[in-house]
C-alpha cells in the first residue's frame, strides 16, 4: 500500500512540474525555433502523456479490482464445494467419538470389576511390604494387551480431509484421524490369540524335535519369532495408545474439533443459501 502511494505521488509530482520546466527552457533559449512552436508541441506532448498516464492508472485500478473479484469467487467456490466433504467427515468423527467413548467404559469398567490396578513393586516404600502386600487388582499389562472390538476407519476417509479449507480446522481433524486409525488397529489386535499361535508354534516345534524332523525346523522358528514380534510391537502400541489417550485428553480434543467442525458446516449454509460473500471471512476464523 505504501509504495503504491509514492509510485503514484512520483507521477503526479512529475506532471506538476513537467509545465514549469519546459516553460524555463522556452524563455532562458535553449532550444531551437520559435517559442509558439515549441509550445504548441510540448502542449500536445504534455496532454498525450497526462492522457497516458490516467489511461495506466485506471488499467491499473480496474485489473487489481478484477483479480480481487477473481480471488473471491474462487475462495466462494473452494468453500461451497467442501460441504459434502466436512458432512462426511462429521459422520466419521461422530462415529469415533462414540468408539472411543465405549472403549474407555469398557475399559474402566474391567478395572473397576478386578479390584483396580495393581499397584508396582517400585510403588512401595519397601521390599519387605511388597512381599507381605495383599496381592489385590490387576496387573497393568493385562489391562493395556486386553482385545477391545473397534469399527475400523473406512480407507478413504483421508480424501475428504483435502477439500477442508480452514488450515488450523484441517491439522486438528488430521491428528484425529491419525490417532484414531492407531488405536483402533491396536485395540483390535487380540494379543491372547498370538500368544496362544506362539505357544501351539513352540509345542510343534518340541515335536518336531523329538521325531528328528529338522528339515522343517527353519521355517517353524522363523514364523514363531514372527509372531513373538509382532505381539511385542503391537503391545507397546496398545500401551502408546494408552497414554496419549489419558495424557492428552484425547476424547475432550475429539469433541472440541467436533463442535469446531459443526461450526464450519453451518457458517458454509449459510453462504451458501445466502450467497453473501462476506461471510467467507467467518470460515476459518
Amino acid at each position: 500500500m505504501l509504495k503504491t502511494f509514492w509510485k503514484y505521488a512520483l507521477i503526479i509530482l512529475i506532471v506538476s512540474l513537467f509545465p514549469v520546466v519546459i516553460n524555463l527552457a522556452l524563455y532562458q533559449k535553449i532550444f531551437f525555433g520559435k517559442g509558439n512552436d515549441w509550445l504548441s508541441f510540448w502542449g500536445n506532448y504534455s496532454g498525450g502523456l497526462i492522457s497516458a498516464i490516467v489511461a495506466y492508472i485506471v488499467a491499473n485500478s480496474q485489473i487489481q479490482k478484477q483479480q480481487k473479484l477473481d480471488l473471491v469467487k474462487e475462495k466462494y467456490a473452494r468453500t461451497i464445494n467442501q460441504l459434502p466433504a466436512l458432512l462426511r467427515i462429521k459422520i466419521e468423527l461422530e462415529k469415533y467419538i462414540k468408539e472411543l467413548h465405549n472403549v474407555k467404559n469398557e475399559r474402566e469398567g474391567f478395572i473397576q470389576r478386578n479390584g483396580g490396578i495393581r499397584k508396582k513393586a517400585e510403588e512401595y516404600d519397601s521390599p519387605e511390604e511388597f512381599f507381605v502386600a495383599k496381592v489385590e487388582g490387576v496387573p497393568e499389562y493385562e489391562i493395556n494387551e486386553k482385545h477391545y472390538e473397534m469399527e475400523l476407519p473406512q480407507s478413504n476417509c483421508f480424501t475428504y480431509l483435502e477439500k477442508v479449507e480452514n488450515i488450523y480446522l484441517h491439522i486438528d481433524l488430521i491428528t484425529c484421524f491419525n490417532f484414531y486409525s492407531d488405536f483402533s488397529k491396536a485395540m483390535n489386535y487380540n494379543i491372547v490369540l498370538a500368544d496362544k499361535k506362539w505357544a501351539e508354534q513352540d509345542e510343534s516345534i518340541k515335536g518336531l524335535i523329538s521325531n528328528g524332523q529338522f528339515a522343517k525346523l527353519r521355517v517353524l522358528t522363523e514364523q514363531m519369532g514372527s509372531t513373538y514380534h509382532e505381539t511385542t510391537v503391537y503391545y507397546d502400541k496398545k500401551k502408546s495408545c494408552w497414554e496419549t489417550f489419558y495424557e492428552e485428553d484425547m476424547l475432550s480434543k475429539f469433541n472440541e474439533v467436533f463442535n469446531r467442525l459443526d461450526d464450519e458446516i453451518t457458517n458454509v449454509k449459510q453462504i451458501k443459501e445466502t450467497g453473501d460473500v462476506s461471510l467467507i471471512d467467518k470460515v476459518g476464523s
